[in-house]
């Protein structure tokens, strides 16, 4: 016995050394070690999760699949396989199967426990998928759950973007309209600040509020992000030439 629950973290721990030096191969070699000599080890899931994302990054793909299936099939529970249900959710969603990438990661939400994370990053998910199907009153719903009751996790800003996107393609500019300023004014910090400024302007543009659009698209001007100027750039055009303000938009 204290061989085993000796030599088995020891394995494990390699592997997980291996995997953090990016030696995939070294790695898959370890738990491989650990799987065969300790069926019984607390540490199996583990190494079956750590194998199947080393595959992952070898751009192997199908033994990725084959391997976080095994987890979920022998395992059926816990946070170890919550996250074998989101990574497979995730080389699904990437492969464009949106109904199995559903099916995996509405698995991860009910599998997450305590896990709050993992548990908001799988409702996300489900929700982009409904946005890409064009679900948009499916989406919204989810894009308000994560908002009202999971406040503190580090997904609201994008859910917030998101929510405000939706009610964009929805033709809801008023909705819209909200919607990004709530993620301006509440995450100033947020990674989709920037981009909730320039749908802000697109939304004041759909509603004809040219000047409203452009003082936004002017403030975009000063974004690192070179698209998103340029894009701020032709808006700006835009908005003068539907103002009738032809010379300046000729300017531009």
């Amino acid at each position: 016995y204290y061989k085993q629950a000796f030599l088995d973290e020891v394995f494990f721990r390699k592997g997980q050394i291996y995997f953090e030096e990016k030696q995939y191969e070294k790695e898959i070699s370890s738990f491989d070690q650990l799987i065969e000599k300790f069926q019984g080890s607390n540490w199996l899931d583990d190494a079956y999760l750590f194998k199947a994302q080393s595959f992952l990054l070898l751009g192997k793909d199908q033994e990725a699949l084959i391997w976080y299936k095994n987890l979920i099939e022998l395992f059926k529970e816990g946070t170890t396989v919550a996250r074998a249900c989101y990574n497979l959710g995730d080389v699904y969603w990437n492969q464009g199967d949106n109904s199995r990438a559903k099916e995996y990661f509405v698995k991860a939400r009910d599998l997450a426990g305590q896990d709050r994370e993992l548990k908001v990053n799988s409702i996300v998910r489900i929700a982009d998928i409904a946005f890409t199907l064009n679900r948009y009153e499916e989406a919204i719903k989810l894009y308000d759950l994560v908002l009202k009751e999971y406040s503190q996790s580090q997904f609201v800003g994008y859910a917030q973007f998101q929510l405000g996107l939706t009610l964009y393609r929805m033709e809801n500019f008023d909705g819209a309209i909200m919607a990004f300023k709530s993620l301006m004014l509440n995450f100033p910090k947020s990674n989709w600040y920037s981009n909730a400024e320039y749908h802000l302007g697109l939304s004041y543009f759909k509603k004809g509020d040219f000047k409203a659009a452009k003082d936004l698209f002017a403030k975009a001007l000063n974004n690192p992000n070179k698209d998103l100027k340029f894009s701020s750039l032709l808006q700006i055009g835009n908005c003068l030439y539907n103002a009738k303000e032809f010379e300046e938009a000729f300017r531009v």
